[in-house]
């Protein structure tokens, strides 16, 4: 799930591409948030993230689209107070 290296790594792709990126204002860390809602400190997968909120697998994991929706569907899982209290912003 997410991490603070993704927003990076998604910047670093865009400086090496030549593609703007000034689209990206702000990020949500989701392991991080799932983490404290879990009260633990592991790191877990976006696999085992859309595991523990019973999300129908239907397809791979490790593609764009598929980790983006499964993503999206995590999200909504989690309150909108404990997702805005870990916005980043990155302006």
């Amino acid at each position: 799930m997410g991490g603070n290296d993704d927003i990076f790594v998604l910047i670093c792709n865009c400086i090496y591409n030549n593609v703007n990126y000034n689209f990206i204002e702000k990020y949500v860390d989701l392991q991080y948030i799932h983490s404290i809602k879990n009260e633990n400190d592991i790191q877990v997968s976006l696999e085992d993230a859309v595991k523990h909120y019973g999300i129908k697998i239907g397809n791979k994991f490790h593609r764009a689209l598929n980790d983006a929706i499964y993503a999206s569907k995590v999200m909504k899982k989690l309150s909108k107070n404990e997702i805005n209290k870990q916005i980043v912003y990155l302006r």
